[in-house]
C-alpha cells in the first residue's frame, strides 16, 4: 500500500496561455531542482464500477493504467483531503489485460460481506481519461517532490471534458516542502487549488450529472468526544470544503448562487476562528484572519448584485408586478456589475495572494502550528468541546437578544442592523450543533431562518426602493405603494415569526 500526499491545481481556463508555454515554463522553474532528466508518457487510463456504482458507495475509485505496454490496476479508498491537500491509501497491482482482476487486491479493505467475485461480474467501464503526462522528480528542501503536468481529455463516451492540471506529490520528506514548492509554482503560472479529481469529473460525465449547489452549510460534523482542538480542525476543515467545493461549481456553472455558497465557508472559516479564539490565540491566527478578511472584500458586491438579479429575474415574486414598469425593469438591470465583477473574481481565484493563502492555511491545519505558541495551553485543547458548546450558543443568543428584545416591536430598519448578530448566532450553531438531537437543532433554528431569509427580501426591497427615488423616465408612485405594502407585511410576518421563537426551548 502507498499513501499519496499530494497538491493538486487546475490550470486557468481565462489565462491566454498554452500548453506549450505551460510546460516550458515549468521547465524553466523546475529544471535546476530535478534529480534526473523530466519525461514525458501516454497514458490511458479505464475507470470501471457498477451501473449502481457500487465501489463509488464504499468511497472506492478503481482504475486500469496503460503506459509503455505495460499495464497496472490501481483501487484508491476513502481518504482525507484538506483544501487540496489529498491524502489516500492507494493499492498497485501488475496485471495482463484490461480488466480488474479484484481478488489481487488485500482482502482487509473490502467493507464487510462483500461478494468479490459478484462484484467483478457487474463491473463495466464508466470513462476513460487520456493524457500525456509530463513529470519531473525533484529535490527541494531536502525532500523529494514529483510534479507532474497532465494535458488530455476525459471521455465518457456521450461528452468530453479538458485535463489541464498539474499534481504535487510527496515522493519523501516533509509536507511543508510540498506546501512551498507550491507557493512558488503558483506565483508564476496562473493556477488554482482544487479537490475535483479526474475520477469525480469522470463520474459526473458519466452519469450526466453537473456539479450544483448543496442544499445548506450544514453542521460541523462534531462527535461528544471530541476535544476542544478536534472541533477547532474541524470547523475549519469543513468551511474550507464548503467553499473551495462551491467555487468549483462556480468555476464550471457560473451561477452567481453559487458565489454566495462560496462566501458562506469563509465565513464559517472566520467564524471558527473567532469562536475557538479563548484556545487559538490571536498571534497564531493573525495572518489567516487578514487573509480571510482580503478575500471576502473581494465577495462585497455580492450581496446586492444577488438582490438585483432577483428584482429583474422573470421569476419570483416581484415579476409579475414589475412586469408594468418595463423601463423601470431596464433601469434595474443596468445597476448590476456582475460581467465586471466576476471578471475580477476569476482572476483572484487564480492569483498568486488567493493561492498561497489557501496553501499556507492549508499547511496551518496539518501542522497545528498554533501549537508554536507559548499562550497555547495544552489543558485547554484537549478538554471536551461539549463541556464548552452550550455557553458558546448561550453567549452568541444573548447578544441576540439584546438587539431583538422580546416585548419590542421592530422595524424593517431594526431588522438590517441585525442581520450580522443573528447570522453569526446561527453560524455558531452550525459548529456545534451536531452535538445536540438534530431535530430540537433544526426545530429551534427554523424561525430564525425565516427571519434571516426575511430580511434579505428587505433587502430586496430597500434597493428597489432606492432605485424608484433616483428614477425619473417613468412614474413608479403606484410601484412605491406597492412596495412600502410589502415590506410592511414581511415585517409583520417576521415578527410573527420572532415571537414563535422566543417561545422554544434553547436545545443546549
Amino acid at each position: 500500500m502507498d499513501t499519496e500526499i499530494e497538491l493538486k491545481f487546475f490550470i486557468s481556463k481565462q489565462a491566454d496561455i498554452s500548453n506549450e508555454d505551460i510546460q516550458s515554463q515549468l521547465n524553466t522553474l523546475l529544471t535546476d531542482l530535478c534529480t534526473e532528466p523530466a519525461n514525458k508518457k501516454h497514458l490511458v487510463n479505464s475507470y470501471f464500477d457498477t451501473k449502481t456504482q457500487t465501489l463509488r458507495s464504499f468511497d472506492f475509485g478503481l482504475r486500469v493504467r496503460a503506459v509503455d505496454g505495460h499495464i497496472e490496476q490501481t483501487i484508491k479508498t476513502a481518504g482525507s483531503v484538506v483544501g487540496g491537500l489529498h491524502k489516500r491509501p492507494e493499492y498497485n497491482i501488475d496485471i495482463q489485460q484490461m480488466r480488474p482482476e479484484l481478488g489481487l487486491f488485500p482482502q482487509h479493505i473490502w467493507p464487510q460481506d462483500t461478494d468479490l467475485d459478484e462484484l467483478a461480474q457487474e463491473l463495466i467501464p464508466l470513462f476513460t481519461t487520456t493524457f500525456d503526462r509530463h513529470k519531473w522528480l525533484c529535490l527541494f528542501q531536502q525532500s523529494t517532490i514529483e510534479v507532474v503536468l497532465d494535458l488530455g481529455e476525459i471521455d465518457a463516451g456521450k461528452d468530453t471534458v479538458e485535463i489541464r492540471e498539474i499534481e504535487l506529490e510527496l515522493v519523501d520528506g516533509d509536507v511543508r516542502h510540498l506546501c512551498e514548492l507550491a507557493e512558488q509554482l503558483s506565483a508564476k503560472l496562473p493556477l488554482r487549488l482544487s479537490n475535483d479529481s479526474k475520477a469525480a469529473r469522470g463520474y459526473r460525465l458519466f452519469t450526466e450529472k453537473a456539479m450544483k449547489n448543496k442544499e445548506s452549510l450544514g453542521a460541523v460534523p462534531l462527535t461528544l468526544e471530541d476535544s476542544v482542538e478536534a472541533a477547532f480542525i474541524k470547523t475549519i476543515q469543513h468551511g474550507l470544503s464548503y467553499w473551495q467545493y462551491h467555487e468549483e461549481v462556480y468555476v464550471n456553472s457560473g451561477k452567481l448562487s453559487s458565489l454566495t455558497e462560496m462566501a458562506k465557508g469563509l465565513w464559517l472559516v472566520k467564524h471558527g476562528l473567532w469562536l475557538y479564539r479563548f484556545a487559538i490565540p490571536e498571534a497564531a491566527t493573525g495572518q489567516i484572519w487578514q487573509g480571510l478578511e482580503l478575500i471576502l472584500a473581494q465577495f462585497e458586491w455580492l450581496e446586492d448584485e444577488e438582490r438585483l438579479k432577483r428584482l429583474v429575474s422573470k421569476k419570483g415574486s416581484f415579476s409579475k408586478k414589475l412586469s408594468n414598469f418595463a423601463k423601470f425593469r431596464k433601469y434595474l438591470s443596468s445597476l448590476r456589475v456582475t460581467k465586471d465583477k466576476e471578471a475580477e473574481l476569476l482572476t483572484f481565484m487564480h492569483s498568486k495572494t488567493y493561492s498561497s493563502f489557501i496553501i499556507r492555511l492549508v499547511k496551518w491545519l496539518y501542522e497545528r502550528s498554533w501549537r508554536c505558541h507559548s499562550e497555547v495551553d495544552e489543558k485547554l485543547l484537549n478538554s471536551a468541546v461539549i463541556e464548552r458548546s452550550g455557553q458558546f450558543q448561550e453567549n452568541s443568543w444573548d447578544k441576540v437578544r439584546e438587539l431583538m428584545p422580546e416585548r419590542i416591536e421592530m422595524s424593517a430598519l431594526d431588522y438590517m442592523q441585525a442581520k450580522s448578530k443573528l447570522g453569526r448566532s446561527l453560524l455558531t450553531g452550525n459548529c456545534v450543533g451536531r452535538l445536540y438531537p438534530d431535530s430540537e437543532w433544526q426545530d429551534f433554528r427554523s424561525p430564525w431562518l425565516d427571519i434571516i431569509h426575511g430580511i434579505e427580501e428587505l433587502g430586496a426591497f430597500g434597493i428597489l426602493y432606492k432605485a424608484m427615488l433616483d428614477y425619473k423616465d417613468e412614474d413608479t408612485q403606484a410601484l412605491q405603494e406597492w412596495c412600502k405594502n410589502k415590506s410592511e407585511n414581511l415585517v409583520f410576518a417576521m415578527e410573527q415569526s420572532r415571537k414563535s421563537a422566543y417561545k422554544l426551548e434553547a436545545y443546549w
